[in-house]
């Protein structure tokens, strides 16, 4: 792993006991990664590096390098919860063939440097067109499409409600299927396919498992 420790020095400053311990930074982290299915071990053995570069330079006082290690650690977190997201698309469809899931790599690594923020999307082809599936986690989104769900007045602005599993989703007036899963994660199903197959790729996403996440 690259060295990442050439900062500039500043004044130490002695961790008070207002701060939080790196041993709980640790622990947090560590929990998160024990509600991720299928984690990749190179990833978890990286977010362990950072935290432990975290915790050297808490305790030697340089809290600039300290961040530095913490942000680099919350990256990591987001790309790894991003895969952990693909695992809930579905695979093809009879007569259908799928393309591999991607995640959003840089663009959850950006985000999480902004807070936070993930996405998987997987595309899926067939004689009746295409379905493009989307995942994204703690998105701006949600301030949107949170609202139009919860007002049924709302909702019909932007086409019917109809219920996927357990979950309330918008239907537009163009076939695109909109849903929110565990008031959390936003999920788009759109494409040049019919709306009957759209609504079908929506139903075939593992939502209690999203839901878990």
């Amino acid at each position: 792993m690259t060295d990442h420790r050439d900062y500039e020095s500043i004044d130490p400053i002695a961790p008070t006991g207002d701060a939080i311990p790196m041993k709980t930074l640790r622990t947090i982290a560590m929990g998160l990664l024990l509600t991720l299915p299928a984690f990749t071990p190179v990833l978890a053995d990286e977010i362990g590096d950072f935290l432990d570069e975290a915790r050297a330079a808490y305790e030697a006082g340089d809290i600039k390098a300290t961040k530095y290690a913490i942000d680099q650690a919350s990256v990591a977190l987001a790309q790894l919860a991003a895969a952990a997201l693909a695992e809930v698309l579905p695979e093809a469809l009879p007569g259908w063939t799928a393309e591999e899931a991607e995640t959003s790599g840089n663009e959850a690594a950006a985000m999480a440097m902004l807070g936070g923020g993930m996405t998987a999307s997987r595309s899926y082809s067939g004689d009746a067109g295409s379905v493009d599936i989307s995942v994204m986690g703690d998105s701006p989104l949600l301030m949107m499409y949170a609202p139009m769900l919860a007002n049924p007045m709302m909702a019909a602005a932007l086409g019917r409600t109809q219920k996927i599993g357990s979950v309330d989703a918008i239907v537009s007036s163009e076939g695109q299927v909109i849903m929110i899963v565990a008031n959390r994660f936003v999920v788009t199903v759109d494409g040049s396919a019919d709306e009957d197959d759209k609504i079908a790729y929506a139903g075939a996403i593992d939502l209690e498992a999203l839901a878990t996440l």
